[in-house]
């Protein structure tokens, strides 16, 4: 469908944006992303409700500062729209150029995602009151009286996905999830309560009276309006996170920006994941070398040990060696009486001191590493 700026603009000031879009026979979202693409203002929250009641609403003009207000906006359900001037019409003569016959625009299913988050609202029994909605990768808490205007924003931030380079798949978990730079970013939409003065029952009235315990509140705590796009699982790492509606903006108008802080922050987990990643690497080099620092320890201890074992037995074999030489020298000075025993002892003698001093085994080897550390067990006492 081909319409001017100046059409559009006039038809979406004449009635709500929801109601015209389904007499147009496109998406309210599309319809409002027509209307930011474009430059073309269309009316608050709450327009419509003060108009109702004969207060006074402001209309801001149709700017042409960017655009002209006769730029023709392609307005299509899930195709992106860029502009293009009204080309004017060609006339020949003996007739008008004909005209293409209109074909039907293909209408896209709603994402999944929008489909589990409309029954959720559609489940909830007090429309004047809070909805809880999980719906991964967004928390929703908001009065289903605003479900229109919730599903509009999801939906928007949804379609920017491709653009964005954001993947938003199914999880492993069954659910689903919004990966930006390959990160999981997950997204909580808030409506603000606000303070009205609490109607006391008369149930609350009674037991006030009868019980001291009993207090009638000050205050309800009901559904404003107001929603606050939150990304929650990136304050920690310095990026914006909070986009809300305030006195002199929708959230709506600041969505492009929402939408770039949810890919800056996918940028700040991934960077975040890559420090992490990169620690635990390090960590685990050092771990190794550690380990390998107490290996070659125990090597060395054990070899050391080794050495200080030889060394003894040598130095008792010498000792032990000297202490036969005299007993034999003071042998070959007694007479030749019955030598026999004495004989027999330092022929053992010099056999035990031959088994004793490593040196009669041949030179010291060097232990191998392996065997070293397996048998490290062997000289905890060293």
């Amino acid at each position: 469908m081909s319409l001017s700026r100046r059409q559009i603009y006039d038809l979406v000031w004449s009635k709500p944006m929801n109601k015209l879009a389904v007499e147009l026979g496109l998406s309210d979202q599309g319809l409002a992303k027509a209307c930011r693409r474009y430059d073309i203002p269309v009316p608050p929250l709450g327009y419509w409700q003060k108009l109702a009641h004969g207060k006074a609403v402001e209309r801001p003009p149709l700017e042409i500062a960017r655009f002209d207000e006769n730029v023709s906006v392609q307005v299509s359900p899930g195709v992106k729209m860029r502009p293009k001037p009204i080309k004017p019409e060609v006339t020949k003569a003996g007739g008008s150029e004909p005209q293409a016959e209109p074909t039907a625009e293909k209408i896209e299913k709603p994402h999944p995602v929008l489909i589990k988050i409309r029954k959720a609202f559609n489940r909830s029994k007090k429309p004047g009151e809070f909805a809880y909605i999980n719906v991964s990768p967004f928390k929703i808490r908001a009065s289903p009286l605003g479900a229109e205007r919730v599903l509009s924003l999801i939906s928007s931030v949804i379609a920017a996905a491709p653009s964005e380079n954001w993947e938003i798949k199914p999880s492993k978990d069954g659910d689903w999830e919004l990966l930006a730079s390959g990160e999981r970013v997950e997204i909580s939409l808030a409506e603000n309560a606000k303070n009205v003065p609490h109607v006391p029952t008369p149930t609350e009235v009674r037991e006030s009276k009868l019980y001291s315990w009993s207090k009638i509140p000050e205050f309800d705590y009901v559904p404003s309006g107001e929603l606050k796009f939150t990304i929650t699982n990136a304050s920690y790492l310095g990026v914006r996170s909070n986009w809300s509606d305030g006195k002199k903006q929708t959230l709506e108008s600041v969505l492009p920006s929402f939408i770039e802080g949810v890919s800056l922050a996918g940028a700040a987990l991934r960077a975040r994941r890559l420090e992490r990643e990169e620690q635990a690497r390090q960590a685990e080099i050092w771990q190794l070398q550690e380990a390998e620092r107490r290996r070659l320890q125990e090597i060395q201890r054990v070899r050391v040990a080794i050495l200080k074992g030889q060394a003894r037995q040598h130095n008792e074999a010498e000792a032990l060696r000297a202490y036969v030489a005299a007993v034999k020298a003071k042998l070959g000075k007694e007479p030749p009486d019955d030598l026999e025993p004495t004989q027999t002892w330092v022929n053992w003698a010099e056999q035990y001191i031959q088994e004793l001093d490593p040196l009669c085994k041949g030179f010291p080897v060097l232990m191998s590493d392996e065997e070293a550390y397996r048998n490290s067990w062997r000289y905890r006492d060293e």
